[in-house]
Order: C-alpha cells, then structure tokens, then sequence
C-alpha cells in the first residue's frame, strides 16, 4: 500500500514540474488591445518595433492572412497568382531594401499569426501554401506596385472658418476583398526614443503611413503620380514606410523640412505626390506637397511645392493635392483638381471658409465611385487642435458618408474618454458649394500605373 502511495506521489509530482512551466508561462504578452469604440474599431499597439507587431499580428491574425492574400492575388492587382509567386513576390519585393526595425515588425506579426493560429492558421486558401515573410512585404509594398489616386487639400487663415489649418482627405483604391471590412484606426505608440505617438487609418496587415497624423498635429497623405524617368534602379524604400519614418519623426514647428529630409534619404520607385500640413501659427506656411520620384537627378528627386499664386484664391492660402505634378512636369488637366479648386474659391468669393461639413462636401464632389474603384474613406484633420474627423466606406457606399467619428489624438494617447465620438448622420452632398459648370471626373481619369 505505501508502495503505491509512494508511486502516485512520485508520479504527481513529476507531472507538476512538467506542467508547471507551462502554467507559469501563460498567454503570450500581448503589446496591443484591438476594440471597438462607439462603433469604431480600433487597434492600439505598443512597444518595440517586435512587439509591436506580435501583437498586431496576434490581435488580428486571421483578417491578415485573409487579406493580404486575396488583396495579393486578386485580378485587380496581379493577372493571376502565377504572376505574383513569379515576378511580384520574388521580383518586385526584392527591389525594395527594409530597415532592421521594419524586418523586426514584419517578423513579429508573422510570430504572432503563429502563436494564435498554430503553424497549420497560417495557410492561406487564395495562395495555397502558409504565408510568409516576403507576402507581408509584398502586402507593404502593394502601393509602389500598383496605384493609389486619391486627393488632398489644405486651406488655412482667412480660408478656415476658425483661422486655424484644415486637411481635408480622400483615400482612392480599388474594390479589393476587405478594403471596406476591414479598414480601421491604428494607434501607434513607439518606444523608441525620438519616434512619435501617431494615428493612421489603414488595414489589417499594413505598418506603414496612407493617411495619417501624430501627436505633434502633422499630417501626412500618399498619392500617386506619373514618375519621370528613374536615375536609380535598386534600394528602393516602400514608401508608405518612408512616410512612417516622417509621421514618426517630424514636429510640429519644423514639418514640412523634416519630412523633405526623410524622402531624399530614401529612394522611391514610383512617383509620389506627398502632401504635408502642420499647426499654423498665423505667420508659418502650415501645408505643402512634395513631388517625389525616382529621378533623383532633379532636385534630389524631391520637390516642395507651396501656395500657388495663381491660384486665384484669396493670399494663396490653400494647397490642393491629386495625381500630376505641378512643377516636376507640365501639369495635367484635373477635373478632381479643378472640382476642389472651383470649390474653394465659390467659398472664397462667398466670403466664407472652409468648415467640417463643407470640407466633406467638397470631397464628396471629388470622391472615386465607379466600376471597381471607390474612395475608401475621407478625413478631415485639423492639425493645430489635434483632431481627426473620420468618415469611411460602407458596402454600399463609397466615402464619404453620413457616418463620422470624430477622434481627439491628444485623448487618445493619453487614454482619457470620450476620445471617440460618432457624430449625428449628415448627408456630405448637401454641404458641398455650388460650383456651375464643373462635372464630376471618371472615375479613372489620371494617375495609376
């Protein structure tokens, strides 16, 4: 009998220092918390640049491998998967060079599909194999590979109805698998010194800049344009991760010359039309656009264009942002261009300025919805009050909508409610100024690739 005992006891125990470890390990740390706020869903993260990832790799594991690989391989992008597998993911990924802290992100989101779906989650149906590094990169690249349209504008002093700066955003792209589902806010809370606290609204999967501002109020917006010819042809930086680099490091009394210095230090492969604002202190010139491309023989392949004088609007306080340059190369006909600046200057000869409602109304008149392509959201940021009014795409619906969410940064990175707010329905269509003789344009009329 005391055999026995003696043999249940041992067996106990060798059990217990097995199991023990395990027990004391737990869950994995989990840098990030993924919720939903008011309606909104919003991802946080923070860290290192590893941790960051893992935990947006963790949080959101199944919506990355869904849609990075049907966005990959879906017809609007690639003629067939042959075509990615061949020339994208072994071509075109490896012209692009990563900085160390973006390889160490993109390898902890991989880490983290890993822990919460197991080796076996990580097959994608679409690609028919596990996903990889390399797709993840590809999915970051998906930009420099394919087109953006989009289109931007600030207006500031005499042309803010609070005399403040105003960005107002359309994001373009095509009708991808998730484009609307799975669009979010994602906020970035680095822990490395000198890098910024910044807001984005992206995609599952996606950990570079499209529309974004930081806790300083500046913001940053990719559009694409036609390059000039390239002078250098490897070492490009993706350039959403190039955009990252400057949300995370330009302030707020020096933006439009620290994002400048990011994008000559980082070679592009297509053409680039960035547009920047910052707080505006009544004397400073708070927005600009830089035309950057990969011909590096022309100003170093980066040039800032600032209020234009024959702009016909009043002091030239405005700057407007699509597709063609406006210095780089003889500029384009626009008829998104023209809308905006028609419209702004209806406003001007109105004698009134640029508000949130009318800034919507504008965009609404500019945005992408045709056949295959829709603007997937529109935002209107006001950099000196640290606010971001977000109006997305629904499944029927192209943006904007009547459906906005006010977001205050400064709340949010300090953790205080209600940093988020939806705001009462109003309809953008009927805040957009009179503008007789202007059409709406196609919805492919420039840009692209």
């Amino acid at each position: 009998m005391r055999t026995r005992t003696l043999s249940v006891i041992v067996r106990t125990l060798a059990l217990t220092l097995v199991l023990a470890p395990l027990a004391l390990a737990g869950p994995p740390q989990v840098n990030g918390k993924l919720e939903t706020v008011d309606g909104l869903r919003v991802l946080t993260v923070w860290g290192s640049d590893y941790e960051r990832g893992f935990a947006h790799g963790y949080l959101l594991a199944g919506e990355i491998t869904e849609f990075s690989g049907k966005a990959l391989v879906d017809p609007l992008v690639v003629a067939s998967k042959e075509v990615y597998e061949q020339k994208v993911r072994t071509g075109v990924v490896g012209a692009f060079k990563f900085d160390p802290r973006y390889e160490q992100e993109l390898t902890g989101l991989l880490a983290g599909i890993d822990a919460k779906l197991g080796h076996d989650g990580l097959y994608q149906k679409d690609l028919g194999r596990p996903i990889t590094l390399d797709d993840l990169k590809a999915a970051n690249t998906l930009p420099d590979w394919h087109a953006f349209y989009c289109s931007t504008f600030s207006v500031w002093g005499k042309m803010h109805d609070q005399g403040q700066v105003a960005t107002a955003r359309n994001l373009d792209f095509y009708r991808l698998p998730g484009i609307v589902e799975q669009q979010m806010v994602m906020i970035h809370k680095p822990s490395k010194a000198g890098r910024k606290k910044w807001v984005s609204i992206t995609w599952a999967g996606m950990i570079g800049c499209y529309t974004g501002m930081n806790e300083e109020g500046v913001t940053i917006s990719m559009h694409d344009c036609r390059p000039g010819p390239p002078s250098v042809s490897s070492g490009f930086v993706p350039r959403s991760l190039a955009l990252r680099d400057a949300i995370e490091t330009a302030s707020a009394a020096s933006a439009l010359g620290d994002v400048e210095q990011i994008l000559r230090e980082r070679p592009t492969m297509f053409g680039n039309n960035i547009h920047v604002s910052s707080p505006f202190t009544g004397k400073n010139i708070p927005a600009a656009v830089f035309e950057y491309d990969p011909n590096r023989k022309l100003d170093g392949g980066v040039t800032r264009r600032t209020a234009e004088p024959d702009s016909g609007l009043p002091n030239s306080k405005s700057m407007i942002c699509t597709n063609h340059y406006r210095l780089r190369m003889q500029p384009i006909a626009c008829e998104r261009f023209d809308t905006i600046r028609g419209s702004l200057l209806s406003l001007a000869m109105d004698g009134k300025g640029v508000d949130r409602r009318t800034a919507f109304g504008i965009m609404h008149q500019a945005s992408q919805r045709g056949d295959g392509v829709l603007t997937a959201h529109t935002v209107y940021m006001l950099p000196n009050s640290r606010e971001l009014y977000l109006s997305p795409a629904t499944a029927t619906q192209s943006a904007p909508t009547d459906i906005v969410w006010r977001l205050r940064l400064d709340d949010l990175f300090a953790g205080k409610a209600p940093a988020i707010k939806r705001l009462p329905p109003s309809s953008p269509a009927d805040a957009a100024p009179r503008t007789p003789g202007l059409r709406r344009p196609p919805p492919q009329e420039e840009g692209g690739k």
